[in-house]
């Protein structure tokens, strides 16, 4: 049976509802909420290694992964001794409270410097690639792998393949297997619900920009450049495209059983716990009645323009999808699918009331 990778949000009710469905969370990730700790979203609030641990020690028995996939981080911060010791500190605590298992980094240099500062802290965890790096193939991963052995953290339990794999059954499959005969303990994962475009060329600028933000270096405007310029736009103007997201829907997701051991769901960055609670339940259940939008992570904006009634979506939906040969300028497949389900929503102003003071 698949597991789940869940994103953890600091609340208390949310904790003791991870803790209900644990038999089915194979781990946690999480931010730590630090200035000196950049990950792949914007930065919000900051928060104690202690109140964390604190709320993370409410849900035992599941691997827990602290983030620290920011695409890059500032030049100067690699060998910035007080930084990296404010890392080390960070992690250190959440590891001597039982809360850490290891971490999901998307910066080598980062990687290595926290090895050579603190080697016994970090020969006590897992280096897990981020999914950003992209591994959609063995030679990728065999590299990976190979790098993360030149430090003294520990190899990766697991591997999150490239979302685009789950539109590519035929590679999935292959890829899959390969894993298994080099490395037959690793557990394959794939991440589920980010709904952003398939191969989305705005990603690796998108998320330098979110470490510019994140370093200070530029005031956070990611949203509206994607909005002007990138995917938002892009979606606005192409609404057939939201099918051709590598996303893969509650109802689906045990047809990659045999391809995959655990399903990331995301969506931490929605200031409280309600989405990533309402998307375990969606896919805890198998199913969702509702708006297909509203289970996406950057896409559920889209939601107030256009309804998908994801129950209603045919049976040939996935496996269409799943083993197309993605030449979208031959096929009208998603355009057709979009126009027999989509119900656009009329937009409207709300009626001016005069106050009665």
């Amino acid at each position: 049976m698949l597991q789940f990778d869940v994103p953890f949000a600091p609340e208390e009710s949310y904790a003791d509802f991870l803790r209900e469905n644990a038999t089915r969370i194979y781990s946690l990730y999480f931010s730590l909420y630090s200035p000196k700790a950049l990950d792949a979203r914007a930065r919000f609030e900051t928060r104690k290694a202690e109140e964390l641990a604190a709320l993370l020690s409410r849900v035992p028995g599941v691997k827990k992964f602290a983030l620290l996939n920011s695409r890059f981080n500032h030049p100067g911060w690699y060998f910035d001794v007080q930084a990296c010791a404010g890392v080390v500190e960070a992690l250190q605590a959440l590891l001597d409270s039982n809360c850490l298992d290891g971490v999901v980094f998307g910066d080598f240099y980062q990687l290595q410097a926290l090895s050579d500062a603190a080697p016994e802290l970090c020969s006590q965890l897992e280096a897990v690639p981020s999914v950003n790096f992209s591994p959609d193939s063995l030679e990728k991963i065999r590299v990976l792998i190979s790098e993360i052995g030149m430090t003294q953290f520990k190899a990766p339990q697991k591997i999150v393949l490239d979302r685009a794999l789950n539109r590519n059954m035929t590679k999935l499959k292959k890829v899959s297997a390969q894993i298994r005969e080099k490395y037959p303990e690793m557990l394959i994962e794939l991440l589920a619900n980010e709904g952003c475009l398939y191969q989305c060329p705005f990603k690796p600028a998108h998320d330098a920009l979110i470490a510019f933000c994140n370093m200070d270096l530029h005031p956070d405007n990611t949203h509206s450049i994607n909005k002007k310029l990138g995917c938002m736009r892009h979606l606005n103007e192409h609404l057939h495209h939201i099918f051709s997201s590598p996303l893969i829907r509650p109802e689906d997701a045990d047809r990659y059983e045999q391809t995959a051991d655990v399903i990331k769901l995301c969506g931490r960055n929605k200031g409280d716990a309600a989405f990533p609670a309402m998307v375990l339940g969606a896919y805890l259940s198998k199913t969702y009645e509702g708006n297909l939008l509203e289970l996406t992570d950057s896409m559920e904006w889209l939601g107030e323009r256009v309804h998908i009634p994801n129950q209603d979506l045919p049976g040939h939906f996935w496996q269409t999808l799943a083993y197309c040969n993605k030449d979208c300028g031959s096929c009208n497949y998603c355009k057709d699918l979009y126009k027999a389900y989509a119900v656009e929503k009329e937009f409207s102003i709300p009626k001016f009331r005069a106050s009665q003071n």
